[in-house]
């Protein structure tokens, strides 16, 4: 605990991660600007909260000033502060909160995260809160392809490409990997 019993943010995003996998949690980004004063009122009113505060000890915390990470602005789609991310330690996008977010925001998506045993079930639930989104079966696809289940990963690309609310790059980037599965299934055959 820091000061005034304020639970301490960490200030590396490598840390972060670090931490995250040897406590086996999830992680919080909090992406601020010293201009934003919404920013201020997340930082000084809302995640002091002693609700918030006791949620979001199931997480490892970061606080990061946006500016300074154009990388991780670019990855996560950050488009104004503040933004909170919220990440896997292997650093993989659940979800975020752009905007001034309430207690009871932070309250739900931390508590829904946390009641999600891995990534994976994470994802399987987003997709059926949002009716497919297109750029969910995505992301399933993705770590099916990583995690080398070919025939899931397959599966999930396909849902993309047929699609009819899917975003035409999102489309064109469905293809290439499709035709990058089938290749690699063809060399570990």
């Amino acid at each position: 605990m820091g000061k005034g019993g304020e639970t301490k943010w960490e200030t590396s995003i490598q840390k972060g991660f670090v931490t995250a996998k040897l406590e086996k949690k999830f992680l919080i980004v909090d992406l601020y600007a010293d201009w934003c004063t919404y920013c201020l009122v997340l930082e000084k009113e809302i995640f002091p909260d002693p609700e918030v505060s006791k949620v979001l000890d199931g997480f490892v915390r970061v606080r990061l000033d946006g500016d300074e990470f154009p990388n991780l602005k670019n990855k996560y789609k950050v488009e104004g502060y503040p933004t909170i991310l919220f990440l896997d330690a292997d650093a993989n996008y659940l979800t975020k909160i752009s905007g001034l977010a309430t207690k009871e925001d932070i309250m739900r998506v931390s508590k829904q995260i946390l009641e999600e045993p891995n990534y994976e079930s994470y994802l399987k639930t987003e997709l059926r809160r949002t009716n497919g989104s297109p750029e969910l079966l995505f992301r399933l696809g993705t770590f099916y392809h990583e995690g080398k289940k070919w025939e899931l990963a397959r599966e999930y690309y396909t849902k993309v490409s047929e699609h009819k609310r899917a975003d035409p790059k999102l489309k064109d980037l469905t293809t290439a990997n499709l035709k990058l599965l089938d290749s690699q299934m063809k060399e570990s055959n």
